[in-house]
């Protein structure tokens, strides 16, 4: 891939580009996408097909993609409420990613296990229910579960003996204090859950709108415009992915792919440059981000 960022040495360079999105964001966005296209995209036998505890690392890298893809189309149209929506998607499926690839087989198979947790749940209550208006239903959903439970390599017995239903018996800051720091809790995974719950300050900060004098709220069926420091915070999380991806992929299935790699670099590079100038701009003039 032609590497067409390698001229942006400073933050001088980047700010005539800010002014805009199809100047620099958008592309590094569509760069992005490109790259994780052609890791998930190959045509080698040995590439696409893998057992299931690799899978799990590959179909986390895959949501990750199409969630970015929605991401910037969000972004290019101006929808800010959108792009929250995923930001927590992506980060939690990132810090799965890396904390299955850190532990292995054994916490890959016990991360395929719990996701049975509500099916197994479903099953007990409803198996035995033949008198029930819904038992066709129930009937196609259970016999649906034994069948992915079956091709999982895992038995009702299995389920039945297992004793921890959270990841490696750990809760999500558990998971990310081991792969990541904890600085990145609170901004990246916990105010973001005010989407994902519909909580009052995402409520109120993107479905109404307030009256300076008397603070009554009311609709607003507008969205809100995006603005680029947003949608890289998102790029830099699918970034630092593909990059743990790419080692993964080299160490687990001897695939190496130096040019996607450097191009990876090159737009993480361009990235922190961006956000080098948004953080002088936090620090010289905090005001020009409060509204916009």
């Amino acid at each position: 891939m032609y590497n067409k960022y390698q001229n942006l040495k400073s933050v001088n360079d980047i700010i005539p580009l800010l002014d805009d999105d199809n100047k620099l964001v958008l592309p590094i966005c569509f760069s992005t996408i490109k790259i994780l296209q052609t890791y998930l995209d190959s045509k080698e036998e040995k590439y696409m097909f893998m057992d299931r505890n690799n899978s799990t690392i590959t179909g986390l890298m895959v949501k990750i993609y199409k969630c970015f893809i929605e991401c910037v189309d969000a972004y290019s149209k101006d929808k800010s409420e959108i792009i929250s929506l995923y930001e927590r998607i992506i980060y939690e499926a990132f810090i799965k990613q890396k904390y299955l690839i850190k532990h292995g087989v054994k916490v890959q198979e016990h991360y395929r296990l719990i996701a049975y947790k509500n099916r197994f749940d479903y099953y007990k209550k409803t198996n035995h229910a033949v008198n029930d208006n819904l038992n066709g239903y129930n009937s196609c959903r259970n016999t649906k579960f034994l069948e992915l439970l079956k091709k999982d390599g895992f038995t009702l017995e299995n389920l039945e003996n297992n004793k921890k239903w959270k990841l490696d018996g750990k809760n999500f800051r558990q998971l990310l204090n081991d792969v990541e720091v904890d600085e990145l809790y609170l901004s990246l995974y916990g105010i973001s859950s005010d989407t994902i719950h519909s909580d009052w300050c995402e409520i109120s900060q993107f479905h109404l709108i307030e009256d300076k004098n008397t603070h009554y709220m009311a609709t607003n069926i507008e969205y809100q415009k995006s603005h680029y420091r947003q949608i890289l915070l998102i790029l830099g999380i699918v970034l630092s992915s593909i990059e743990t991806y790419s080692k993964w992929l080299n160490v687990e299935l001897d695939i190496n792919l130096p040019t996607l790699n450097s191009l990876t670099k090159e737009i993480q590079r361009v990235n922190n440059l961006i956000f080098k100038h948004i953080l002088n701009t936090y620090k010289d003039n905090y005001h020009k981000f409060l509204y916009d």
